[in-house]
């Protein structure tokens, strides 16, 4: 994860033009992603098979930033949305469809000053998100006989936005909290789909 963290800040770092330090920003965020599972694709609708869905994870992001006006930003980052799982049960087996997602991001950002620490913005952007799903189960005769463990990924360009708020401790260092949805991940005929939303708080700083 620390490797595809790293490579999202040096995308970020790449596409900045060189420009005048105080400009620049980097940050990074934690908090909880939200995951909903397409019944569709993931329901096994059978008779005696009880399902349930472990939505909320511990979710984390890095980013970094190019301020083109007070008002105006390019926002670019990796976020790790953790592993939320659809369960199954049934007598003498339970199981999961875990899913793994993370996202590399680039988005415009739109700041709205309250006063001269704080103020509210809005982004929009584009997202790479990957999923990789394994189903596996806690028996290992139903896993010899269904061929368990199964996986499958797939990555997909999505829509992004989000809205948040920041305020600013100084010049430097500003703490943020922050709503974003990033769509969509994964497909019906590879790993399923699933939609997953993030609700975090943050600090950054600009140099």
């Amino acid at each position: 994860m620390i490797k595809h963290a790293l490579s999202a800040v040096a995308l970020a770092a790449a596409v900045l033009p060189s420009i005048a330090a105080a400009q620049v920003y980097v940050g990074g965020s934690i908090g909880q992603s939200r995951t909903s599972f397409d019944s569709n694709d993931y329901s096994l609708a059978t008779p005696g098979v009880a399902e349930s869905q472990s939505r909320s994870k511990t979710a984390y992001k890095l980013f970094a930033g190019y301020e083109l006006s007070k008002t105006f930003a390019i926002e670019a980052g990796y976020a790790d949305l953790g592993s939320p799982k659809y369960n199954y049960s049934a007598t003498g087996v339970s199981g999961a469809a875990t899913a793994d997602l993370s996202a590399l991001f680039v988005a415009a950002k739109a700041t709205y000053a309250i006063n001269d620490r704080f103020g509210v913005f809005g982004k929009l952007g584009l997202t790479r998100n990957k999923s990789e799903v394994s189903l596996n189960s806690d028996n290992a005769a139903f896993n010899a006989t269904f061929g368990l463990p199964v996986s499958d990924s797939k990555t997909k360009v999505r829509a992004l936005f989000g809205i948040g708020a920041e305020y600013s401790l100084n010049k430097n260092v500003s703490l943020r909290a922050e709503y974003e949805n990033f769509g969509k991940f994964g497909t019906s005929d590879s790993t399923g789909v699933t939609k997953s939303q993030l609700l975090s708080v943050g600090v950054a700083y600009k140099f």
